[in-house]
């Protein structure tokens, strides 16, 4: 996903606007190899999707065919960047069942974050859409996990990809 190139007209009025009838929903989707499924979050409970096993109703927000749970957290957009820096985004998540910490310690790599931006009446129309970040740092205590967000650049890896070892190169030894 790449940002939005064209704003639409409800998207222009929410953001000059001092208040609006239509909510702006922050959809995130956390992936990695090693994970089972995709986990995605909404920032909004949008519409009721079903009912959990345990009987209470389950929100969250359907966009193009994916369903978001509803979930609490807080993101920050990146910044404009100065100097040499590398823009960075924040979020700070929920730490209500430790599900989230267990699955990010698990993981040898940094999970990958697409975030997403929609108006709550039109969820299908992504208004503004970052590429995927990458989770460089987390902290957490009993209440939240704080994360730092960075995009993927050319200085974060390795360099050669591959080490020179007879099993990847026989020709060389």
């Amino acid at each position: 996903m790449c940002p939005a190139t064209v704003l639409s007209g409800d998207f222009k009025r929410y953001s000059l606007a001092s208040n609006m009838d239509d909510v702006l929903v922050c959809l995130i989707a956390i992936s990695h190899p090693d994970m089972a499924a995709t986990i995605r979050v909404s920032s909004d409970p949008t519409e009721q999707l079903g009912w959990l096993d345990d009987g209470t109703p389950k929100y969250g927000t359907v966009s193009n065919g994916e369903e978001y749970l509803y979930y609490q957290f807080g993101f920050t957009l990146p910044g404009q960047p100065s100097g040499t820096e590398t823009p960075e985004a924040a979020i700070v998540l929920d730490n209500v069942d430790r599900v989230l910490v267990r699955t990010i310690r698990e993981l040898h790599e940094a999970p990958r974050f697409a975030c997403s931006i929609v108006l709550a009446s039109n969820p299908d129309r992504i208004e503004y859409a970052l590429p995927k970040l990458i989770l460089t740092g987390t902290d957490w205590d009993a209440a939240a996990i704080n994360g730092r967000l960075t995009f993927a650049t050319t200085l974060q890896r390795t360099f050669p990809p591959r080490r020179f070892l007879p099993s990847n190169f026989p020709g060389l030894f």
